[in-house]
C-alpha cells in the first residue's frame, strides 16, 4: 500500500489536511473534510469534540502552565490516575527537542473532560516517563504537543484510514502499540510507512500490520504544538 494506491479523493484530502495543520488550522479543516471522508458516527464525534478545541491555544497553555508549576513544586511529580470516564475520548502529549521526542503519555480513553487530562497528560510526559530523565527547566528547544482522539475503530482493511487525520493501534500476539497521527504529517510518511513504524513500536516484525491476525484500530485525531516556552 503507498500514497498512491490510495483512492484519489482521500489522498488529496490527506494532502490538505498536511499542509493545513502546520499553519494551525487543523481543529478547523478537519471539521470541514470530515462530512467528506470519514463515516457519520466518527464525523459526529469529532464536531462534538471540536466545540471544544477550536481555540487550541488555550488548551497548549492550560498543559504548558501544568508543567511549569512541576518545576515549581516542593514534592515530586507523581504519576497520576487513569480517567475513568465513561467517553472514548482520549488525549496525549508529546515533547520534542529538536524534533526528537523528550517524552510522551496517552489517556487512550475515559476522558470525559479533556482540559484536566491534558494538564495531567502533560506532567506526565514531563516528568514520570521513565525512558527519560525528568524534563528540567533550564533545557531549550522544546516544543510541546498536545491532541484529541477519538474512539479506536477496528479497520476493514490495512488501507482503512488516513494517514495524518487517524491515529492507528495495532494488536497481536499479545503485543499493542499506538502512533499518533502527527508523526504522518511530521515525517512525511505514507500509510504503508505509518504502519511499518507502529508494527516496530510493538517490537512485531515491520511487516506484521500486514498479518490477517493483526487487529489494527483507527481514531480520528485532533492536534497542535507550540514551543514549550514563549520566546
Amino acid at each position: 500500500m503507498t500514497s498512491d494506491a490510495l483512492p484519489f479523493k482521500l489522498y488529496n484530502i490527506k494532502v490538505v489536511i498536511s499542509n493545513l495543520i502546520r499553519k494551525q488550522l487543523a481543529a478547523i479543516i478537519l471539521i470541514l473534510l470530515t462530512s467528506a471522508c470519514v463515516p457519520k458516527e466518527e464525523n459526529e464525534l469529532i464536531e462534538q469534540a471540536a466545540c471544544r478545541f477550536l481555540l487550541p491555544e488555550e488548551l497548549l497553555e492550560g498543559a504548558r502552565s501544568s508543567i511549569l508549576e512541576g518545576f515549581n513544586s516542593s514534592r515530586p511529580v507523581e504519576n497520576e490516575l487513569i480517567p475513568s470516564g465513561n467517553s472514548n475520548l482520549g488525549v496525549f502529549v508529546r515533547l520534542k527537542k529538536e524534533n526528537e521526542e523528550r517524552g510522551c503519555f496517552t489517556f487512550y480513553r475515559g476522558v470525559d473532560a479533556p482540559e484536566p487530562w491534558l494538564s495531567a497528560a502533560s506532567r506526565n510526559a514531563a516528568f514520570t516517563d521513565s525512558r527519560y530523565p525528568p524534563l528540567s527547566p533550564d533545557e531549550t528547544g522544546i516544543t510541546l504537543e498536545i491532541a484529541v482522539i477519538g474512539e479506536l475503530v477496528r479497520m476493514s482493511d490495512p488501507d482503512d484510514f488516513i494517514p495524518g487525520f487517524h491515529t492507528v493501534l495495532i494488536r497481536l500476539d499479545g503485543r499493542q502499540a499506538i502512533l499518533q497521527a502527527p508523526l504522518a504529517v511530521q515525517r512525511n510518511l505514507d500509510g504503508e510507512a505509518f504502519l511499518t513504524m507502529l508494527s516496530a513500536k510493538a517490537g512485531l516484525s515491520p511487516r506484521a500490520w500486514r498479518n490477517p491476525a493483526a487487529e489494527l484500530y483507527r481514531a480520528p485525531t485532533i492536534w497542535t504544538e507550540a514551543p514549550l516556552y514563549y520566546q
